[in-house]
């Protein structure tokens, strides 16, 4: 798996290349190095490293490259960030839901394409404490 934590330059890029900031939660999550899979509501999510590279064969995207590849999806929603997958076809996503906050919720898989609010929770999961 690729090294962390991510630095605060590699979390710069990647909002630089996305043209967002990140929400406080999910910066602290990478610089506190809490790891690659969350379980959000019974299921585990394993989460894009901020910035694509290489481990062994295999070659990961990153946050920013797996998000423009979600876009390409007619019913992506609008503005959304892929910062995760589950395996079995959902996403895991950031939505803006105001100017500089953003929504955690899922897209895909079991929930179709549509955007699902994660409520239970949300930011406080990646609670790095």
């Amino acid at each position: 798996m690729p090294s962390y934590p991510f630095s605060e330059a590699e979390l710069s890029r990647a909002e630089s290349e996305l043209g967002v900031s990140f929400p406080a939660w999910y910066r602290e999550w990478w610089l506190e190095g809490q790891g690659f899979g969350i379980e959000l509501e019974g299921c585990l999510w394993f989460l894009h490293p901020v910035v694509g590279t290489r481990y062994g064969s295999r070659r990961e995207l990153g946050v920013a490259g797996e998000t423009t590849r979600a876009r390409a999806h007619a019913a992506w929603p609008a503005g959304a960030i892929k910062i995760g997958f589950d395996g079995g076809g959902g996403c895991l996503v950031l939505r803006p839901s105001h100017e500089t906050e953003f929504e955690l919720g899922y897209w895909g898989g079991r929930h179709g394409a549509q955007f699902v609010s994660h409520v239970e929770g949300a930011a406080g999961d990646f609670n790095p404490a």
